[in-house]
């Protein structure tokens, strides 16, 4: 990281797509934005925006002596399909604790043997914060040699990648290290192991901190049969060991998660949460009782809902400060409201509600579409899983009012309210 370079773009450069990027400090990014640049180490911040560093690529391999050339390019028969790429092997994870200490958490792998990787890439809780190509090679019989009795041969891994993430956030880390290859379409091809931690205390609302394996809560009563209208989820754990946050489990994922309770007592506990919206189908629901990384589910309760929701669906947009001649656009969708995921999204003229045509890259069709956890203001203190989308916008050129088209397909699409633009005073 010693060779790694700070950035700084103005919002035009970042909607046009910089080819050459200046050393000075560190500029807040989207997610889109920061996937241009390549090989980098991000740190999310509070209002989804990432502080990105750029990694120094590795240094150039020597070449093969002028008088060697490559075989011409071979042709293949029908019995034999053309050379295809292997997935790199997948890594083993130096365990990190169940708590940290502190904020910062390193992430170490090793390959023993078999295919490496190009570049590698560490998800946490489904945001990508590093890419690279910095590779080591690390002694795997180092932990053995500890050991007096032991006969130990000297061996070095085949691939093994370390980087210390910093400042993480208080809560669980669900963390994701892929290693990937390119295929010959351009295509990742990936591999990929998973651990979790947790960083900060496991607090209640109450301010109480709460440990261990909490009670197994219990589904209270509630319709078995929906035709699109709300309905409360109830719990309630009658004697045991409290938890500090609790999650309601569809189909097997996570959509939502609170941290409040409508009881709170030493040893009972119990919490509410109005559920609307729902697809329709058979579905599964459950909840799940935590502190920290330990989790008890309730036994499942299947749910049939005949027709979808009355309700429009629309997603929920937010702009707020970027840079001193910017503003951040924010849209999300809760995942558990759509059948399928969106493709793609565009910005709209407010007013009019029609296309944006200048500048012409404000208006573009947007294919960057995340995963992500978003605050529902319907009900205080739950967030969903959801779908998210960001835009960075320049004051001087963009309309006074805006909305979203949010697409699932190329015919069917979402449409937000239109929200003014309007530059809020810099915080002192």
């Amino acid at each position: 990281m010693s060779q790694s370079l700070r950035v700084i773009l103005s919002a035009a450069s970042l909607m046009l797509g910089a080819s050459a990027l200046p050393q000075a400090q560190a500029a807040l990014m989207t997610p889109a934005e920061a996937e241009k640049l390549g090989d980098r180490l991000c740190t999310p911040t509070r209002n989804g925006l990432l502080d990105c560093v750029l990694i120094a690529p590795p240094p150039a391999r020597g070449g093969n002596a002028p008088e060697i050339v490559p075989l011409p390019q071979a042709s293949f028969s029908e019995s034999f399909g053309p050379e295809t790429l292997e997935a790199p092997m997948r890594p083993v994870l130096e365990p990190l604790p169940e708590k940290l200490d502190g904020r910062s958490a390193t992430i170490a792998w090793d390959i023993g043997y078999g295919t490496p990787a190009e570049y590698w890439e560490i998800w946490d809780n489904q945001e990508l914060l590093l890419r690279s190509r910095q590779f080591v090679q690390r002694d795997l019989a180092s932990k053995l040699r500890q050991n007096e009795d032991s006969f130990v041969i000297d061996a070095l891994s085949v691939q093994s990648g370390v980087q210390t993430l910093n400042n993480l956030a208080d809560g669980r880390h669900e963390l994701e290290i892929r290693l990937c290859n390119t295929s010959k379409a351009g295509q990742p091809v990936c591999t990929a192991a998973s651990t979790a931690t947790w960083v900060g205390a496991a607090v209640s609302e109450i301010g109480d901190e709460r440990q261990g394996l909490p009670a197994v809560p219990e589904l209270g009563w509630f319709p078995q049969i929906n035709t699109g209208e709300a309905f409360l989820l109830e719990w309630h754990v009658w004697w045991g060991n409290p938890g500090s946050y609790w999650q309601v489990v569809l189909d097997g994922k996570v959509s939502s998660e609170s941290r409040v309770f409508t009881e709170n007592a030493p040893n009972s506990q119990a919490g509410s949460m109005q559920i609307l919206g729902m697809q329709p189908g058979k579905h599964q629901l459950s909840v799940r009782l935590c502190n920290q990384l330990l989790c008890a589910e309730s036994q499942p309760a299947t749910l049939e809902v005949l027709l979808p929701s009355e309700e429009e669906i629309r997603p929920v947009l937010t702009i707020e400060r970027g840079t001193p001649d910017s503003m951040l656009l924010l849209w999300t969708i809760p995942q558990y409201r759509l059948k399928t995921a969106p493709v793609q999204w565009r910005l709209l003229n407010g007013e009019t509600g029609s296309e944006i045509v200048t500048p012409p890259e404000l208006g573009a069709w947007q294919h960057s579409i995340r995963a992500c956890q978003s605050a529902d203001r319907a009900r205080p203190g739950v967030s969903a899983a959801s779908y998210c989308g960001e835009l960075r916008l320049p004051v001087a050129q963009t309309p006074a009012s805006v909305q979203v088209e949010v697409c699932t397909s190329a015919t069917d699409c979402l449409y937000s309210t239109a929200r003014s633009v309007s530059l809020p005073p810099a915080k002192n």
